[in-house]
């Protein structure tokens, strides 16, 4: 039986990708509650939808990179320098980045101004952005980065 769950295509898929899936999980786990977590207090701070739209987009991908950051260095076994890392994830993101920089904002600001609770809008709208930019992310490229 165990010999029969090891040659799937998803256990190899996950084995061979695990490092990589740990990365964008732990990321994407630390980027929607940021994200959730400053558009709530934006929110009710000051009761616009637009500006806690943009600090969730901020928080979101500042932290989502913050702990990309912190992969890269460790798994060069901290060889790399903080510019050398920063400069390898620029090089890998940069073009999608710039795609999420209009499609983030915009699906905050709407997921914000359509629903009703606040928790459920960011964390679709955060959903939605990632669906977009790792659906562009796999077509621009067979391979996964990182």
């Amino acid at each position: 039986m165990r010999a029969a769950v090891r040659n799937t295509r998803v256990f190899r898929f996950v084995r061979r990708h695990a490092r990589w899936l740990t990365w964008q999980s732990s990321a994407s786990l630390a980027s929607t509650l940021s994200s959730w977590l400053v558009a709530v207090s934006v929110d009710g701070w000051l009761g616009s939808a637009a500006v806690a739209a943009l600090g969730g987009t901020v928080a979101e991908n500042g932290s989502y990179y913050l702990v990309l950051l912190l992969g890269v260095l460790r798994g060069s076994g901290y060889k790399l320098g903080l510019l050398q890392a920063a400069k390898a994830l620029v090089s890998s993101y940069a073009p999608l980045e710039i795609l999420d920089a209009f499609v983030r904002p915009t699906l905050f600001y709407l997921s914000l101004t359509l629903f009703p609770g606040i928790d459920l809008a960011v964390v679709l709208a955060g959903y939605l952005a990632d669906v977009v930019f790792y659906g562009v992310s796999l077509c621009l490229s067979r391979r996964l980065v990182v």
